[in-house]
């Protein structure tokens, strides 16, 4: 009997034991979900609105139905972006009702924050008949002085200017506009602060319009146009292989406008619009540093490619990029850079080139880029992946690169990388 008291007295210290261990163990789950969420509630607005601004502005907004405080915070964060699916690969009209949800948000959005500064603001839609609504939006977002400003429009149905108030903005830093339009600019233009100039699709009623655009850039350093209309500059530079003069002209003008830019790509055409007593009369671009120019260039288009980099003393990068199988080369395979452009002999440390496909007159090339440039620290050779599908391309893959390390060398400092990129599925880049 005294064995089974004890026995049961001490199963009973074990079960009130094991209780309050449970009870704490309990307690202190609840205190470690409740200082989590403090730590949540105890962020300070400007790092909660931080968080928020790398989501979606639709998703930001979700987050308003967490708490009290929460209910106009996303309204303040300083990344906006809002997409209604809208691209210029489509024909159909989105729903009326889906379009005018999406339109009720953006102004929604604009017109409840307040004018706290938008950092970056990004819009795609079509314009249809909602000119004058699109464009009290950009003005909104001038008035919150955007600093990186994306405006990507489709299906412009009705005349549309672009409000005067975007073209004065003073903390404009990086602009890019995606408009399948004429662009017609106010009389007065003023980018006291824009670096980075990207014009997709852009149509110039004439060649003042973009003079006056590129010339009020004072401080530009980079300027990308992509697939604009016939009568713009860039179009008239993809026209010039028909020798038109007129337009060779209006290449010369577009890049004599540029003498400040940091970096420039220019394409086969943009250098086949230049013949050597137009480049005579470009201006030194002192401050340009990294050029991109296409791989084929260096073969057909050789010696207005040396007047060009004679007018870059300070290059320190040049990049050479396109698919140099895909054209057949007819000339000799004796010429060198002469005259060696004098960055070659100074400045130039960085040689790239893309899409390499092992080719003599490429190897050749190669051999001549490593005995020109006297300071070089680094070529980096990319070879095109499609090329080295079978053995029979990883053969001369081997061989090329055998060959580009015997190469002599200007600079005994340089260093050879050479490389093969996987293959990536095809794919359409849209841009949107």
């Amino acid at each position: 009997m005294a064995g089974h008291l004890l026995l049961h007295s001490m199963e009973g210290v074990d079960a009130s034991s094991l209780i309050h261990n449970a009870k704490n163990q309990k307690l202190s789950k609840e205190h470690d979900v409740g200082e989590s969420e403090n730590r949540i509630s105890n962020l300070t607005d400007t790092i909660a609105q931080h968080i928020l601004s790398f989501l979606p502005t639709k998703d930001a907004a979700k987050t308003s139905i967490l708490s009290k405080r929460w209910t106009y915070l996303w309204l303040s964060i300083p990344v906006l972006d809002f997409h209604d699916g809208a691209n210029h690969y489509s024909d159909s009209d989105e729903p009326p009702y889906k379009r005018k949800h999406f339109m009720d948000i953006v102004e929604r959005v604009l017109l409840l924050r307040d004018y706290s500064t938008i950092t970056n603001f990004s819009l795609t839609c079509n314009v249809l008949y909602d000119s004058t609504r699109i464009n009290t939006w950009i003005s909104a977002v001038v008035k919150c002085k955007v600093q990186v400003l994306n405006i990507r429009l489709y299906k412009i149905r009705e005349p549309f200017i672009l409000p005067c108030c975007l073209f004065t903005c003073e903390s404009l830093q990086e602009l890019k506009l995606n408009i399948y339009y004429p662009l017609k600019l106010p009389s007065f233009v003023s980018f006291s602060s824009l670096k980075i100039l990207t014009l997709i699709r852009i149509v110039f009623p004439d060649d003042h319009s973009a003079q006056m655009l590129f010339k009020v850039c004072s401080i530009l350093e980079e300027l990308h146009l992509i697939s604009c209309n016939s009568s713009s500059i860039l179009e008239a530079e993809l026209m010039a292989c028909y020798s038109d003069r007129k337009i060779d002209y209006r290449a010369f003008k577009l890049l004599r406008g540029l003498s400040n830019a940091k970096s420039l790509k220019l394409d086969q055409f943009a250098v086949k619009a230049l013949d050597d007593e137009l480049v005579a009369h470009l201006p030194v671009f002192n401050s340009l540093t990294r050029v991109h120019f296409d791989w084929v260039v260096l073969f057909y288009s050789r010696q207005v490619l040396l007047s060009m980099l004679q007018k870059f003393p300070c290059l320190s990068s040049l990049k050479f990029e396109g698919l140099s199988f895909m054209f057949r080369y007819f000339g000799t395979y004796d010429w060198t850079l002469d005259p060696v452009p004098g960055c070659f002999l100074t400045h130039l440390k960085t040689i790239e080139i893309s899409m390499f496909c092992g080719s003599e007159i490429e190897l050749h090339a190669v051999r001549i880029l490593l005995k020109s440039a006297t300071v070089l620290e680094k070529i980096v050779i990319s070879f095109n992946p499609w090329e080295l599908k079978d053995a029979d391309g990883l053969k001369k893959q081997q061989e090329a690169h055998e060959q580009i390390l015997s190469f002599p060398r200007a600079s005994l400092n340089c260093l050879i990388a050479i490389s093969c990129p996987p293959k990536e599925k095809k794919r359409l880049e849209f841009f949107l």
